[in-house]
């Protein structure tokens, strides 16, 4: 996305058609996360709002800094004020949901220009569920471990459902600045044995790590584009319950359920399909929705869209910003 101006350049230099995926919001946020103070989604930016946003919220969980932080995103902001100048000679771009669409279309982008292809499910991870979904039972994340995440309530949703009839673990997969922050509450509450911190795993160990779960629990606090764990615990069968946002009631389709964002439904959805028995169900729909992100589909519609921007422009080639 940081691309947009240097490709709108070669596409005014040259007979070559231009195409970008919007992997994220680099596109119209310097933040890239268009989570205004970490707090709210963002509908409208202005240099002063974004420089305020910036300013306030750069983050602070991270290792190289809170200065080198803001001086990046500062450094994005004229990246994102140069991509609104330009954006219209772009001849297409790719989103991988409705709702990133929806986003930048917000933001003054050519709707019947962006065109939605979702990621491909990674193939490795379309291997049988592990447990039987029985207790205890065995609550995942998987990401990084910072704010944007949500990954606060991680502890406190575990703290919410051990007061049930049920017993639950909780596996932490994944790095970041607010790993302290998580080993602290699980400290304070008591739940230092039932709280695994798994630190960073090797994408090639990952599959066995979700089909040995029971729930995967996402409480991410921005519009996630489309995040991969969603597809990886389709295709490992490992049930979903997740915050609402977007289009991702969509996205996950009746291999999960999705919550208000809160700990109180988070911990209601938990312990919904738990004493409904209803595990086995929604992982045996998460696995049959995992098949509508079959690489070889995506590769073709990804060619459509070449092909067509090809169709309607002189050149002979295509260049693709797909980072």
């Amino acid at each position: 996305m940081a691309l947009i101006p240097a490709l709108a350049e070669i596409g005014q230099r040259t007979d070559a058609a231009t195409v970008v995926t919007l992997n994220a919001y680099q596109g119209v946020c310097a933040k890239n996360d268009l989570l205004y103070r970490n707090a709210e989604h963002c509908e409208s930016k202005s240099l002063l709002k974004c420089i305020d946003c910036i300013g306030r919220t750069g983050f602070r969980d991270n290792e190289h800094g809170y200065l080198y932080e803001t001086g990046g995103q500062l450094l994005s902001l004229r990246l994102v004020r140069s991509a609104d100048e330009c954006f219209d000679r772009i001849d297409a771009f790719r989103a991988p949901s409705e709702h990133v669409r929806a986003n930048y279309t917000q933001f003054g982008y050519d709707r019947d220009k962006i065109h939605v292809i979702p990621h491909p499910v990674d193939e490795e991870f379309l291997i049988d569920p592990q447990r039987g979904f029985t207790e205890p039972y065995k609550l995942l994340y998987v990401g990084y471990l910072v704010e944007r995440k949500g990954v606060r309530k991680l502890i406190p949703i575990l703290d919410s459902v051990r007061d049930s009839d049920f017993e639950f673990e909780l596996t932490v997969v994944g790095t970041g600045g607010l790993e302290s922050t998580l080993r602290a509450q699980a400290e304070d509450r008591g739940l230092r044995n039932q709280v695994t911190f798994a630190g960073f795993v090797p994408n090639g160990e990952l599959p066995a790590v979700y089909a040995a779960h029971d729930c995967f629990v996402y409480p991410g606090i921005w519009e996630e584009p489309l995040a991969r764990v969603y597809l990886e615990s389709l295709a490992t069968g490992t049930p979903i319950v997740t915050s609402e946002y977007g289009t991702v009631s969509e996205i996950i389709g009746g291999g999960g359920v999705t919550t208000d964002g809160s700990v109180d439904d988070f911990r209601r959805k938990i312990l919904d399909l738990v004493r409904a028995d209803r595990f086995t169900e929604v992982s045996r729909r998460g696995r049959q929705k995992a098949t509508e992100y079959d690489l070889a589909t995506i590769i073709e519609d990804l060619i459509d869209v070449y092909a067509e921007v090809r169709s309607q422009n002189t050149g002979v080639g295509v260049y693709a910003s797909t980072s």
